[in-house]
This record gives C-alpha cells, sequence and structure tokens, in this order.
C-alpha cells in the first residue's frame, strides 16, 4: 500500500471558487432549516392535537418507579420511570392508564429523587383529570403539557436556519453578480 501524497499545486482560492463554496453552505443552511421547520412543524401539530383531548374523571390506583437500564454512546446507565395506574372510563368501558404524561420523556429521569419526587403527587384513591386520545381511547395521560413549547423552539430554530441562509445567498449572489 503506498501512503505518498502527490502535490498537485495551490488550492483554488479564487473569487469564483469561493462565492462558490458560500453558496453551496447557504443552500445547506436552507435545506436544514426546512427539514427542521418540518419537524418542528409536526411536534407543534401533534402538541394541538394532545391539547384537544377530552377529558374524564379518573381515579389512582397505584404508584410506582420502575427502573430501565439503557445503554447509549454514554454508556451503560440506569433510568428511572414515574408510573402512575389510574383507572378512567370512556363510553362506559373502564380503562387503566399508567403515564402521568402523554410526552413519555417527562415520566422518565436519571435521578431516582426526581422519580419518586414526581409519583407522590399522587395517592392511591385520589380523584384526578384524565385526558384521552379520542381517536384511541386507550391512550391516555394525567397531563398533555409540555409538548408545545419544544414544537414552537424547534419551528423558531428552522425559521432562523431558513432566514439565515436564504439572506447569505442572496448577499452571496449579489456580491458574485457585483
Amino acid at each position: 500500500m503506498n501512503l505518498t501524497y502527490q502535490y498537485k499545486g495551490p488550492i483554488d482560492q479564487s473569487p469564483r471558487r469561493l462565492a462558490r463554496d458560500a453558496r453551496t453552505a447557504w443552500v445547506i443552511m436552507i435545506v436544514y432549516g426546512v427539514l427542521t421547520l418540518v419537524i418542528g412543524g409536526s411536534d407543534v401539530a401533534a402538541a394541538l392535537r394532545v391539547a384537544a383531548w377530552p377529558e374524564v374523571a379518573g381515579t389512582i390506583v397505584s404508584t410506582a418507579v420502575q427502573t430501565e437500564q439503557v445503554v447509549d454512546r454514554r454508556g451503560q446507565f440506569t433510568r428511572y420511570v414515574a408510573v402512575v395506574n389510574f383507572d378512567y372510563a370512556v363510553n362506559g368501558e373502564v380503562r387503566r392508564g399508567n403515564r402521568a404524561h402523554v410526552w413519555s420523556a417527562l415520566d422518565t429521569f436519571e435521578n431516582p429523587l426526581l422519580a419518586e419526587q414526581a409519583v407522590r403527587a399522587y395517592t392511591p384513591g385520589q380523584t384526578v383529570t384524565v385526558y384521552y386520545n379520542p381517536d384511541q381511547p386507550s391512550q391516555a395521560a394525567l397531563s398533555t403539557e409540555a409538548g408545545l413549547s419544544r414544537g414552537v423552539i424547534v419551528v423558531a430554530l428552522g425559521g432562523l436556519l431558513l432566514v439565515g441562509g436564504a439572506i447569505g445567498w442572496i448577499v452571496n449572489r449579489m456580491r458574485a453578480d457585483a
């Protein structure tokens, strides 16, 4: 195997080449902006659908903190899940749910004390408001909060990328034409 390098002259840094490279960077920024807007928009749409879920009265049955072993780029660690079991009825059919939040990430903690604190908010026999998905009444939670804020942040980031990329591309084109 030959690992020698052959010098082929200076790198092309002509104004035309630099302008083309800059346009490429701006286009990439615009594409990322559009993709981020789409992802954030779907998050916002999902949060708005969830916010419109109907509510019924329910009763807390039990609470617990469960552990999960997770392996990711940081290695293996334990995650703690706050589980709140509750009964509720939709159209006369009694169902059992186990999620305090629609967004499961809000029920998952890396600190066991935070998970314990989350379940302490509920006591067996307590009457609670249950929000359920009218299309799938078996999907239910005690809170529908927090989904909208994440989506709005992602949409704002996508908008900044898109506008910044578009402005950069336009300025670059104007300089190239001058």
